[in-house]
């Protein structure tokens, strides 16, 4: 079996030469734009296309007479606004004479509620508080008694699965007993609001010894059971641990909402006083428009014949 050499090509072949490509002539530049920047040719078909300029679609005589019955409606819906407008009664003055009567309405009642009726309000004894006790652990418990009574409030934290706080913690009431430190002196007709006053501010009282406690603040000097229910200045009701009045603070709530309303209704009627004017300033300018756009229709009409 005969042998041959694969790696190298026999002596006696003839050397072949591989065929000749023709050279592709290189794109010239177009003007001064080089020729890196060309378009390849299907590209630049499409820009040549595009550039052309698109015939005009000649507008048929139902089309253009369409276009001018669009024009006439809304000229004249324009024409109709302006001269509703500048009659003396009309819509925008109707409404703005609904918003002037609310207002009248808004000011009464802010008026009303300048004039300020005292609110009921009894003396509490000074029964001092006593015991106070915080317990500063992964959350804070704060405790205290009052005339032998005790009241415990404490942090409640939701915690995740891998022990990470997910919420901040909820100061609630774990003991209080209201009714009990109530003296019974106090009229029947005034149990029932200072119960529910007692009930806050012996909460508001708790959460500032846990926030003395958090700041490293000293606590109230000799508190007493009188100073959650001091009397209010302003009002003559009662007032919370720090000074604060539920019927005051209602009572400011209320004049907020009424200055907020009152804005509202003052942009509603400038907004309408204007609209009326603008119409009404406008009547003129529409009735030019539409004595152009009838010579224009007189002159295409003219036109087809």
């Amino acid at each position: 079996m005969p042998w041959f050499n694969i790696r190298h090509k026999h002596d006696a072949q003839p050397h072949e030469e591989a065929p000749e490509v023709p050279e592709t002539p290189a794109p010239e530049p177009v003007g001064d734009q080089p020729i890196e920047r060309l378009l390849p040719p299907h590209m630049q078909r499409i820009v040549t296309d595009r550039s052309k300029a698109q015939p005009r679609r000649e507008i048929s005589v139902e089309e253009q007479r369409a276009a001018f019955e669009r024009k006439r409606l809304a000229i004249e819906f324009d024409i109709a606004q302006g001269e509703l407008a500048s009659e003396d009664e009309n819509p925008w003055t109707h409404r703005i004479e609904l918003l002037t009567e609310a207002l009248t309405t808004i000011s009464e009642d802010q008026a009303a509620l300048k004039r300020i009726d005292p609110e009921p309000s009894f003396p509490l004894p000074a029964i001092p508080i006593t015991d106070i006790t915080i317990q500063r652990n992964d959350a804070i418990d704060v405790a205290f008694s009052i005339g032998g009574h005790a009241f415990e409030y404490a942090e409640v934290l939701d915690w995740a699965e891998r022990g990470h706080q997910i919420a901040a913690p909820d100061f609630r009431v774990v003991r209080s007993d209201v009714n009990a430190i109530i003296p019974d002196s106090v009229p029947a007709d005034l149990r029932g609001p200072l119960t529910r006053h007692l009930t806050d501010s012996l909460a508001v009282f708790a959460t500032d010894l846990r926030d003395r406690t958090l700041d490293e603040q000293p606590l109230p000097d000799s508190p007493t059971l009188a100073d959650l229910a001091t009397q209010c200045p302003t009002c003559g009701g009662w007032a919370d641990w720090r000074g604060r009045c539920d019927a005051c603070t209602r009572r400011k709530g209320q004049e907020q909402a009424l200055r907020m309303e009152q804005s509202r209704l003052l942009r509603e009627r400038a907004n309408e006083a204007e609209e009326r004017h603008r119409l009404a300033e406008r009547l003129p300018i529409a009735r030019r428009r539409m004595s152009d756009l009838e010579a224009d229709i007189a002159a295409f009409e003219k036109s087809l014949k």
